[in-house]
């Protein structure tokens, strides 16, 4: 299931990203064409980019989270694939023609309810190649606005990350110091670390 889940994301990503470099040449030289100031065709309108798709698909996984009651439906195999993707597109009518064919695919196969861990792959790549850096921080109290800034500045220039999402978590079993979830790795600065090792020496 993993290999099929990612082989779902890699492809949905690829193809998505190859059409909006297409279209975006395609408006360029159209645009260069034209040479008049008075038509304004904005690099993203009408091309459907890795962040739109990236979008949609947290709608959708939305759909999967949300209540008990849609998660029955979705997670119901009484329930067909054509009745589960009618409901999204009635949903979400304005989704592009892209993710419209990505979930009619999805329903001839069968594979709808893979759509969490499709979204969750489909993030891995995207912000990837978008250079956002996702992490979690855990704190036992307040981080000083003067450290965070310094923190994120080293931690951009390190990382070479554009951005960085991140959320924290206040938890004060930790004592003290800090501790960083990124990219399924750990980072464990907190005093509660320390004093295991000085307790386990």
């Amino acid at each position: 299931m993993k290999k099929m889940v990612s082989a779902y994301s890699k492809s949905l990503f690829q193809s998505v990203h190859a059409n909006s470099l297409e279209a975006r040449k395609e408006k360029k030289n159209f645009k260069k064409f034209l040479f008049s100031p008075t038509v304004n065709l904005g690099v993203q309108d009408g091309i459907v980019t890795p962040g739109i798709v990236y979008e949609e698909l947290l709608l959708v996984k939305g759909l999967f989270l949300v209540t008990n009651e849609q998660q029955k439906i979705f997670q119901n195999p009484t329930f067909s694939e054509k009745t589960k993707v009618k409901m999204i597109f009635d949903l979400f009518p304005g989704f592009s023609p892209v993710m419209q064919s990505f979930l009619k695919l999805l329903v001839e196969r069968n594979h709808l309810s893979f759509l969490p861990q499709i979204f969750e792959e489909f993030e891995k790549i995207f912000l990837k190649s978008e250079k956002i850096l996702e992490l979690k921080i855990l704190l036992a109290n307040s981080f000083p606005e003067k450290f965070r800034k310094r923190f994120f500045h080293l931690l951009k220039k390190r990382t070479k990350a554009k951005e960085v999402l991140f959320s924290i978590v206040y938890d004060p079993s930790i004592l003290g110091g800090i501790l960083i979830e990124y990219n399924s790795m750990v980072i464990d600065g907190s005093f509660s670390r320390e004093l295991g090792t000085l307790f386990f020496e």
